[in-house]
């Protein structure tokens, strides 16, 4: 559900698919400071121009799609605000295309909790996630989370962990080009997690620890066939207590 906030802003697509266009808001208007705005109906929604103002908080679910060729920031400025991509109410995507910008400042970025979350990045594109308090790719139990990178840009930073199948989720990060600039990853992190990296291509540099099962019954997988990994500290296999691969 949208954490509790100055405004909500519900997508319902009245008009057309532009994000930018007041009418297709309840209430009318485009989603700015302060703002929760949820894409909940299953519409596809095209945002192509940057918005005026970023928002505080972001959920795409119950199906929705949303494809990003500009700007948005998202700037939660406590623990349960952020980006939600697939959460309460079902499936969810965002496509990160050429000219496509996210930021992330503060808050949480989860993918696929409780649901399926699909996020996508091409070339030309670029994810920032700066401070983030909880990153989570595929969280909680029967939750999906899955990022797929051809291109682009892909940052963490600013402490904290990246969580690849968290507390019963499944994760799974593709990538096949691009750079990936991440922070102590943790693929099958707690719980009976399943995380996974596929790396057919593109350049992967983690900053800190790698860990490969984490507190976890679960599995974690780093299949490399093409491309690079750095990792600037140690690489760590099934850690702590229970039975995991």
């Amino acid at each position: 559900a949208l954490a509790q906030q100055a405004s909500t802003s519900t997508w319902t697509g009245a008009t057309d698919l532009n994000w930018n266009e007041a009418t297709n808001w309840n209430p009318a208007g485009v989603p700015g400071t302060g703002s929760n705005a949820g894409v909940l109906n299953g519409n596809t929604v095209q945002l192509s121009t940057t918005p005026v103002s970023g928002i505080d908080q972001l959920l795409i679910s119950g199906g929705s799609i949303l494809d990003l060729t500009a700007q948005l920031a998202i700037m939660g400025p406590t623990g349960g605000h952020g980006l939600y991509v697939g959460a309460n109410g079902g499936s969810g995507t965002l496509n990160v295309g050429n000219g496509g910008s996210l930021g992330v400042t503060g808050g949480n970025f989860g993918v696929g909790r409780g649901q399926n979350g699909l996020i996508t990045l091409g070339a030309g594109g670029s994810i920032t996630a700066s401070g983030i308090n909880e990153f989570h790719l595929g969280w909680d139990g029967g939750g999906t989370g899955t990022i797929t990178q051809s291109g682009g840009t892909f940052t963490k930073t600013g402490g904290g962990d990246l969580r690849i199948g968290a507390f019963g989720g499944s994760g799974i990060y593709n990538i096949s080009g691009g750079t990936a600039n991440l922070e102590n990853l943790r693929i099958s992190f707690a719980g009976s997690g399943t995380g996974t990296i596929n790396q057919t291509g593109g350049i992967v540099i983690n900053t800190g620890e790698l860990a490969l099962g984490w507190a976890s019954t679960g599995n974690a997988t780093y299949n490399i066939s093409a491309g690079s990994l750095t990792s600037t500290q140690r690489i760590r296999f099934g850690i702590g207590d229970g039975v995991r691969t």
